[in-house]
């Protein structure tokens, strides 16, 4: 889950006519009995905006439909029936809300279903003013979610990595800990995908830093092992600008990867052996650092 930025003043036509309507006709009054559409807030405009603000990538877990499942329009609060409060008739007016809508890969939509839990009080009809039903405007925000929204949230705060590709919440909030629950997302194929990319950079790092020592072995002179580790250098230094790429908003689970670049001396370097080259992974890594800064 990654920060992500949305403008909302350029909203889909099919959610700015819908909404006219709506408040025209007066039917948001319905509440439980208001007819949803569908082909509405799925219309592809709708979809197709979602998908390039978020890269293609579910907003919760950063899976995408090849490595996890189909891209489905989700609803932050649910239009209907809210699972943590049967009595309530549901968002109802947030149905067609442009910043209510996010990208969710059908696994995690499943998941999340109606759960919209939160800690302050929660609205029950409709703001007057439209300004009013944006995810961000204030009388939402007081309802104090549970659920992280990746626009209004920085995820980051709320949510940290094992090195094994487990999502866990920093220092145990709540906000984190319930984003985790009720998405899933630390489901076994979520957990697969990352750890299998995670451990090819474990691997192919000490497979580099085992041929340099095997390799300076074999030298005797100090200018001819600076040569050997300036050599061995660009092949380390390709894998450290792997591991920057994968933490580019674009890639797959890159808030994972981002997090293993930024605490690589906790994350990376200590799953390397000791005396399979884990100095040299060290000191190369240092180096790549001052270069890619310079």
């Amino acid at each position: 889950m990654i920060k992500v930025k949305r403008d909302y003043r350029k909203e889909p036509a099919v959610l700015i006519e819908v909404n006219r309507k709506e408040n025209a006709t007066g039917r948001l009054a319905d509440k439980g009995n208001h007819p949803f559409s569908t082909s509405i807030y799925r219309a592809p405009e709708v979809f197709e905006k979602l998908i390039a603000a978020y890269h293609g990538k579910c907003a919760y877990c950063e899976g995408t439909s090849t490595a996890q499942a189909a891209m489905q329009v989700e609803h932050y609060r649910p239009k209907k029936e809210v699972a943590d409060d049967k009595a309530h008739p549901g968002y109802y007016w947030l149905a067609y809300e442009w910043s209510n809508l996010i990208p969710a890969c059908a696994k995690c939509n499943r998941a999340k279903a109606g759960k919209f839990p939160i800690q302050g009080t929660r609205l029950s009809t409709h703001p007057e003013d439209r300004k009013d039903w944006r995810v961000d405007a204030s009388c939402l925000l007081l309802e104090a979610p549970l659920l992280l929204h990746p626009e209004v949230d920085d995820p980051a705060e709320y949510l940290a990595w094992s090195p094994y590709g487990l999502l866990k919440a920093r220092k145990g909030n709540a906000r984190g800990e319930t984003t985790i629950t009720i998405c899933k997302l630390n489901r076994d194929p979520l957990v697969k995908d990352r750890l299998e990319r995670a451990n090819w950079y474990r691997e192919s790092l000490q497979k580099a830093a085992t041929c340099a020592l095997e390799d300076m072995a074999q030298l005797k002179t100090e200018k001819e092992k600076q040569q050997c580790l300036a050599w061995y250098d660009k092949w380390l230094f390709s894998i450290f600008e792997a591991l920057i790429h994968d933490g580019a908003p674009s890639r797959p689970y890159s808030a994972f990867f981002s997090y293993l670049y930024r605490r690589f001396a906790k994350t990376v370097l200590p799953e390397i052996p000791e005396g399979t080259g884990r100095e040299i992974v060290r000191e190369s890594f240092s180096r790549f650092q001052l270069e890619h800064r310079a």
